[in-house]
């Protein structure tokens, strides 16, 4: 898991990938542009209370979308961050020229689509690479990940905070593949367990990709165990998740089946009641 300066090299980031789950590495210009936008527009609105109180929040049943206040409760047992989650289906339907473009909802989505197109692109290399590593086959490997996928995308703001609690718990992601872009010089919040401690990702970081519990266990490698540290200086980070489309039937290395659907949907019932922030 190297520092991301210098120039986008794939082959180095799949064995990274297939070797512990986890790669930092520099971003080629159309998405470091398109992310670093998304990043700026969703720290301006997440960090006003009048650009909060104009968006969608999220009901807190089914799955994740809209805005996330910051949770009430102890630091030190909750997930303290505030974020904005968008199904890719909802990102595109938002930006229909023949519907309403609320600012700053209408502005923060256009951002957020931006680079969530290009980082589709970027996870789509990935996997097919690290698939065809692993010797399967290009069109199964399409057809499983690539066709009829989902995703969501994620701006999350960390506010400062003068202790030190975890601002994350630790967690493996559930899905497929997650790219998480950093604002300039502040990747370092962000931990990876290495089966032996915490190693924070190197501060000077562009992005990070992490690989989830479903495509892990088809690669047949594993998904990192990963936590993110409060600071006292405000953060944003936006995170794209990828996953098989619901219906799509995972064959694990081990032999298992597993439906996508309902893994995700019941580990995403798991960190709720563990997160305690919506029973």
């Amino acid at each position: 898991m190297k520092a991301a300066g210098g120039e986008f090299n794939l082959a180095r980031v799949v064995n990274d990938l297939l070797t512990v789950g986890c790669a930092s590495f520099a971003v080629e210009d159309e998405l470091r542009l398109a992310s670093q936008k998304a990043l700026a527009t969703g720290r301006r609105t997440l960090s006003r209370t009048d650009s909060k109180e104009q968006l969608v929040t999220w009901s807190g049943n089914g799955m994740w979308s809209g805005y996330q206040p910051l949770p009430e409760g102890d630091p030190q047992h909750i997930d303290m961050v505030e974020r904005y989650e968008m199904p890719a289906a909802a990102l595109k339907a938002a930006l229909n020229p023949s519907g309403p473009a609320l600012a700053p909802e209408g502005e923060l989505h256009a951002a957020l689509r931006a680079a969530h197109d290009r980082s589709i692109d970027l996870i789509g290399r990935l996997i097919a690479t690290a698939a065809a590593t692993r010797g399967h086959a290009e069109d199964k490997t399409r057809s499983l990940w690539l066709e009829d996928h989902e995703s969501t995308t994620v701006v999350n703001y960390y506010p400062p905070l003068l202790l030190d609690p975890i601002a994350m718990k630790a967690h493996r992601d559930f899905g497929g593949l997650t790219i998480i872009f950093f604002e300039p010089g502040k990747a370092g919040a962000l931990d990876i367990h290495d089966g032996n401690d915490w190693r924070a990702i190197p501060p000077d970081a562009c992005a990070c990709a992490i690989v989830g519990e479903l495509l892990a266990g088809w690669l047949g490698c594993t998904p990192p165990l990963h936590r993110v540290r409060s600071t006292a200086v405000p953060r944003t980070s936006l995170v794209v998740f990828h996953q098989p489309a619901f219906d799509r039937t995972v064959r694990f290395k081990d032999g298992s089946l597993v439906n996508a659907g309902q893994h995700i949907a019941a580990r995403q019932a798991e960190y709720n009641m563990l997160d305690g922030r919506y029973r």
